[in-house]
């Protein structure tokens, strides 16, 4: 199996009552760095899914301030939890 390479940028945003981030990020075969396009990213505990792009990158918006879980899965790679 091979594995899946994470780049991610958190962007934090919000006040310090409502704090809100931006969760983005590029996702690559851990191998070689080749760019993963059509990969699944999904925010756990909510339940949403995004697909990455031409370009290997996903955004989530408005993740609350705090651990978050996310997995990411690909065909013919193991899944990535953070």
């Amino acid at each position: 199996m091979q594995k899946i390479l994470l780049f991610i940028w958190l962007l934090a945003g919000g006040t310090a009552l409502n704090a809100q981030t931006k969760f983005e990020g590029e996702i690559k075969n851990g191998t070689d760095s080749s760019i993963l396009a059509g990969a699944t990213v999904r925010w756990v505990e909510k339940n949403i899914t995004k697909i990455t792009d031409s370009s290997g990158q996903f955004r989530f918006e408005n993740i609350p301030v705090g651990k978050q879980a996310f997995e990411i899965t690909y065909a013919g790679f193991e899944a990535y939890k953070t």
